[in-house]
């Protein structure tokens, strides 16, 4: 889905797999998405029309991304556009996109946030955390955090930083390949030479520093924080979290922007003025992961609504169910861990009926009647474009399927 960044109106909307395109990022020229989905594979589409850019019969679709298969966390496509690095847990693996191979690829038994291309592709760079107490490792034992710069051709170690605190954290580099690196709680500034320049101490407790982006001229710095233990799950009603900006120059905190949903990736507008950041947990809906964008104003820290962007429950469903023929026609799957689409949870086999999770509002009678989170299921005739009917359930639904004697199961 893409929407303008001017005024937030939809562009353009393609399904473009049963998949879920987990990780999103777009080549230096602007012509192509490179994407993780959920089968553990990477994907590569036009930026334009989203049409594919990989044939069934492509390399790419072999399963070859390294690391915890369970945790595909971040791609980075090089400044040429010619290679791009993929993180799964604790592997960092190096791809050459022409031919469709792996170039080198690295594996801690640590978890390994995210890496980054340095400019003129002279390194990556990546953070990894310490082994731990309860996961000693003969080949590899370390007490702290470090940030791990890398050669670019054959992924060996130039260089480590290390950090103050065990977990890794999210890196980005700057122009002049200086660096900004953090551990879970801490945001660290290194030159290009390794020398730490400042650390700004930014959470405590069960928080996480999640996320970083620079402004176009690099004079801030954009924090994201979450509840820490939740970045795999993003539909826990107990997920919070928020966003920082800070003086690149020194890291003092210029402002902290309120954020009443859970930030996932952060951006800045391209003229610098807004912070643009995709979000979940919305405080006014309920009943699964529901993801919405939202905006604030660097200057004022004033969060900016958007009215064109689909953000509540009722604008989401109509837009689903009008692509929900399609998506019934040519994908007739029957369990919701086949295709779940924002609250397409199945679809019969026949591709007649379809089953729907909608959300329930605070101000509903349901809410209030039912306080553990309820769920409301719908069936919905795909022919006949209506509700056949609904069940409300007591408690948070999970997964449902249509059974082969034509009932539905729910979990």
């Amino acid at each position: 889905i893409a929407y303008s960044a001017k005024d937030g109106k939809l562009v353009r909307e393609k399904f473009i797999s049963t998949s879920f395109p987990s990780v999103l990022e777009l080549s230096p020229d602007g012509q192509t998405i490179a994407y993780l989905a959920s089968n553990h594979r990477l994907g590569l589409c036009d930026a334009t029309t989203f049409e594919p850019a990989i044939t069934e019969s492509s390399p790419w679709n072999r399963d070859r991304i390294s690391g915890d298969r369970n945790f595909q966390v971040d791609l980075s496509p090089s400044q040429s556009g010619n290679e791009i690095v993929s993180v799964g847990a604790g592997a960092v693996t190096a791809w050459d996109i022409e031919s469709a191979t792996q170039i080198w690829a690295r594996n801690w038994p640590t978890w390994i946030h995210e890496a980054r291309w340095g400019r003129g592709d002279e390194f990556v760079v990546t953070v990894r955390g310490a082994t731990g107490k309860d996961r000693e490792c003969d080949e590899f034992n370390v007490a702290k955090a470090a940030v791990v710069i890398l050669h670019p051709k054959t992924g060996e170690t130039i260089a480590e930083y290390e950090l103050d605190r065990e977990y890794s954290g999210p890196v980005i580099v700057l122009n002049d390949n200086r660096i900004v690196a953090c551990d879970d709680h801490n945001a660290y500034r290194f030159s290009a030479k390794g020398e730490r320049l400042w650390k700004k101490s930014l959470v405590k407790g069960h928080t996480e520093l999640a996320g970083l982006a620079l402004d176009p001229n690099e004079t801030l710095l954009a924090v994201a924080t979450r509840s820490s233990g939740k970045k795999n799950l993003a539909h826990s009603a107990f997920s919070t979290g928020g966003i920082r900006l800070l003086e690149l120059a020194d890291g003092k905190q210029r402002i902290e922007l309120l954020c009443p949903t859970t930030p996932e990736v952060i951006s800045f507008s391209k003229d610098g003025e807004q912070v643009i950041a995709s979000t979940t947990n919305h405080p006014r809906r309920r009943g699964g992961a529901h993801a919405l964008v939202e905006s604030w104003d660097v200057a004022t820290g004033e969060l900016i609504d958007n009215p064109n962007i689909p953000n509540e429950g009722e604008q989401d469903f109509v837009k689903r169910i009008a692509d929900a023929r399609k998506v019934a026609m040519e994908y007739p799957l029957v369990s919701s861990n086949q295709i779940i689409v924002d609250g397409i949870m199945s679809v019969s086999r026949d591709g007649r009926f379809m089953l729907l999770q909608k959300p329930i509002e605070f101000t509903e009678p349901e809410a209030k009647q039912y306080p553990n989170w309820p769920s409301r299921l719908l069936l919905w005739d795909l022919d006949e474009d209506k509700e056949v009917t609904r069940w409300i359930l007591p408690s948070r639904l999970w997964d449902c399927a249509f059974l082969p004697d034509g009932r539905v199961a729910s979990k």
